[in-house]
């Protein structure tokens, strides 16, 4: 895992919007032009950041609804959460 803590909430960036199509969900950077395509996992990931969750949450609410080891969801969240980031589509939200 990297330099995310797992209180750590994350949005969409302000730029950016997803639609579901063709059986999975496109991530549009309106900034870059760029779009992105998360397969079902990746997309069930997105929805759980976009409805405001941390990513301790997420990984607890993932790893109950795919009845998977909390271990293997944490790492699946971390690595797509950090490139997400990386590629400018979700950022911290910052305190109110």
């Amino acid at each position: 895992m990297g330099t995310l803590a797992g209180n750590a909430v994350l949005v969409p960036a302000s730029d950016v919007h997803a639609r579901p199509f063709d059986g999975e969900l496109v991530v549009l950077d309106l900034k870059s032009n760029a779009y992105f395509g998360l397969d079902d996992i990746g997309a069930r990931i997105w929805a759980e950041f976009a409805a405001g969750h941390d990513v301790d949450t997420t990984i607890i609410l993932l790893a109950e609804e795919f009845d998977a080891p909390r271990s293997e969801i944490a790492a699946d969240v971390y690595e797509l959460a950090e490139r997400l980031v990386e590629a400018g589509l979700l950022v911290l939200q910052s305190e109110p």
